[in-house]
């Protein structure tokens, strides 16, 4: 949480002097989005300060309207928002909640879910999804909130003084806002069927529902969810509406399939990550601001691929550090991440596969026989047993080699090393013992006592380098 950084009083604004930020009135997205909002009653707009200043009833707050350009696949796409840092309102607006949102595996469980529960004949799993249209707009602004709110721009060539109504991309609370409405809605919208009927969950403004029965029973759910968000007034984006086994949603791709869900990233993601690292490595640096949007995209592929999770950390370090390194201001040597830069362009160019993944039904439903591993390390030595269904059939022994101490810069015989070598016996103990189940389902389960290794192995996030490694 997050409690307003200024007092209410600290904010003034010259207006006579006042300027948005060079190039975004003239730019056609501007006007077009400023005069559809108009349109459609978010906006009021005045000609003159003194009109403005009666509306809302006191002195107005103008801040500056920006605009986002996003770059994909050397495509650019801009969209316009308010930017209340310059004005102050964002430095006198807090936040009390963090919002949690929903991955694309989530949504892969609750379909696994309710395939699990398909018993009868002409019962199937598919997915409907329809996304909110102008979500926070939807939003009202308190009456006596509205000065804060305020904008100025040319409309047809026209200076205009713009108060919005509603709640707007760019405003510090409007996403939470947003959050706590859309999630009402959901838990009162799933109130009307059980969870073995519809599943539904909701990324920002993009909702899912995972459905389960025949399909006249599926379309009827679809229809009252339909209907009842339509009582509610929400409006709602039927163009961009998917009823089907194979649906998209936040950047990937669901295919529900006889034996399980197919997910995949988005192609135009995986595309643009692959264009990104082929001009990086053939650069010399590269903005804090480049890096952290190819981060972005990056965690968005390892949400469905864990595995690619231990890769991002040196990304994450060298975004984050701190000190001088010799490079330009606010720019980041390539040569500092470019081990990981080549390991992630051979991933996502095809040599180690693309990012997709099956998800069995049968690995959800845990079938299959049990693998079990055991682990223990000193500061001397590891070890460890393998246990296929209760049976001990393997066993490692090995003291801590020469070569785990050159690569670890840590010596053997010292404290500073148990939790290192906890972690380095479980990947050895998979490393030596995983062609025992490489073609098969199993139900694997790591034993040990070291909780750090243990979170290490669920959540493939090293807290230090060396875990990294």
């Amino acid at each position: 949480s997050a409690e307003a950084e200024q007092p209410i009083e600290s904010l003034s604004v010259d207006w006579e002097g006042f300027a948005n930020y060079a190039g975004v009135e003239t730019h056609e997205v501007t006007e077009s989005e400023l005069t559809q909002h108009i349109l459609k009653g978010h906006i009021e707009a005045y000609d003159s300060m003194e009109e403005l200043r009666v509306r809302v009833s006191g002195d107005p707050v103008l801040s500056k309207l920006g605009l986002i350009i996003k770059v994909r696949n050397r495509k650019a796409k801009a969209r316009m928002i308010l930017d209340t840092k310059a004005s102050g309102i964002k430095y006198v607006t807090g936040k009390s909640q963090r919002v949690i949102l929903p991955r694309l595996f989530d949504a892969v469980l609750r379909l696994l879910c309710l395939m699990s529960l398909s018993t009868m004949a002409g019962e199937e799993v598919s997915a409907f999804v329809l996304d909110f249209s102008d979500a926070f707009w939807q939003i009202p602004i308190a009456e006596n909130e509205l000065r804060f709110f305020c904008v100025t721009s040319l409309i047809k060539e026209v200076r205009k003084y713009l108060v919005l109504l509603r709640a707007a991309q760019g405003s510090r609370a409007a996403p939470l806002l947003w959050a706590r409405l859309a999630a009402l809605l959901m838990r009162l919208t799933q109130s009307l069927f059980t969870p073995a009927q519809v599943n539904l969950m909701c990324f920002v403004d993009d909702p899912i529902a995972a459905l389960r029965g025949t399909e006249l029973e599926r379309r009827m759910f679809v229809a009252v969810i339909i209907l009842v968000w339509e009582a509610l007034d929400f409006k709602l984006a039927y163009h961009k509406g998917q009823l089907s086994k194979v649906v998209t949603w936040i950047g990937g791709t669901l295919t529900c399939e006889a034996t399980g869900v197919r997910a995949k990233v988005k192609e135009a993601i995986a595309d643009d990550v692959k264009s990104d690292l082929s001009r990086l490595l053939g650069a010399n640096i590269i903005s804090r601001k480049e890096l952290h949007s190819l981060v972005g995209k990056l965690a968005h592929c390892a949400g469905l691929l864990i595995i690619m999770r231990p890769f991002l950390q040196p990304l994450w370090a060298a975004l984050y550090a701190d000190g001088p390194t010799g490079a330009p201001a606010n720019t980041i040597w390539i040569k500092q991440i470019l081990s990981t830069l080549q390991w992630l362009s051979a991933f996502f160019n095809g040599s180690v596969g693309g990012v997709e993944r099956f998800f069995r039904l049968d690995a959800f439903l845990r079938t299959g026989p049990t693998v079990e591993i055991g682990t223990d390390a000193s500061p001397w030595g590891m070890g460890g047993w393998l246990a296929v269904d209760g049976v001990i059939t393997h066993y490692f022994a090995t003291p801590i080699s020469t070569d785990d101490q050159t690569i670890y810069s840590v010596a053997s015989g010292i404290a500073e090393g148990q939790q290192l070598w906890e972690c380095l016996a479980v990947l050895v103990a998979i490393d030596v013992w995983s062609t025992h189940w490489q073609q098969d389902r199993i139900v694997l389960k790591v034993r040990g006592d070291n909780v750090g290794a243990l979170t290490l192995l669920i959540k493939m996030r090293p807290a230090t380098p060396t875990l990294a490694i």
